[in-house]
């Protein structure tokens, strides 16, 4: 393996993927887990970063309502809808920067399919760790050191590994219900983005295809049946006018 320069304190083992703290102003020193003998300057180098979360629970609720006012789901997803947004949480991802496409990967097993969505999610990192003030109320999902020591082992075994990232995201999990069914979502703590993998479905309303099917059927019929060109446009001019404001109020009641 090819020797790699040591930026930060911390460097993974070569050969188990622990991560060690580099002693100071010693040349060689040994891998506290498998005892492999490790020079200063070898290894795989990592930082941490840490995700400030710059939205509150509040505006992480307003953001939450705005997304179900908008347009992709039912209409009445908004007064329909009964959610709890949770406290701040924090997640450990893994990025391997790679040349061509990094890699990411959770550190821990994840409460919610929406949070794996936040590693792919951008984000204004800092190098330097919150202070314990700010973190008094939020909840940290622990690292799973296996998980972690096994994505360093791929890493130091990639030659076109530059360095590895771990980071902590910040994020207000969701939790909503909409006509008996039950939904997650996640509010990513930097922007107010909502992820998430389902959510309610637009209805169909009324029979609607029946309705567009019968609607089109009465449209071509005038078309044929009506004697005259000028009778003819004319009925269906008034037919279409009356049919349009019905679709649209039965669409705005019913989602």
């Amino acid at each position: 393996m090819r020797d790699r320069e040591l930026i930060t304190s911390e460097t993974a083992c070569p050969q188990c993927g622990a991560l060690l703290a580099v002693p100071h102003q010693v040349d060689t020193f040994a891998c506290t887990h498998c005892h492999s003998s490790l020079r200063r300057g070898a290894g795989i180098r990592v930082h941490r970063l840490f995700e400030r979360p710059r939205v509150t629970p509040e505006a992480a609720a307003g953001f939450l309502r705005g997304w179900f006012a908008s347009p992709a789901g039912p209409s009445d997803l908004e007064k329909e809808a009964v959610s709890q947004v949770d406290g701040l949480h924090y997640v450990h991802f893994l990025r391997i920067r790679r040349r061509g496409a990094d890699v990411v990967m959770p550190l821990a097993p994840l409460p919610a399919p929406e949070v794996l969505d936040l590693g792919g999610v951008p984000a204004q990192l800092d190098g330097e760790p919150p202070a314990a003030a700010e973190d008094a109320a939020a909840r940290v999902i622990p690292i799973d050191e296996e998980l972690l020591k096994e994505g360093l082992r791929r890493a130091a075994a990639d030659p076109d590994v530059d360095d590895v990232l771990v980071e902590r995201r910040a994020y207000y999990p969701v939790r909503y219900t909409y006509r008996g069914d039950r939904y997650t979502a996640v509010v990513e703590a930097g922007s107010g983005r909502v992820l998430t993998e389902r959510r309610p479905a637009r209805r169909e309303v009324l029979g609607e295809r029946r309705v567009a099917a019968g609607a089109m059927l009465l449209l071509f019929a005038e078309a044929v049946l009506v004697p005259g060109l000028a009778a003819r446009v004319v009925a269906i001019v008034v037919t279409a006018a009356g049919l349009y404001p019905m679709l649209r109020w039965a669409v705005a009641r019913h989602g």
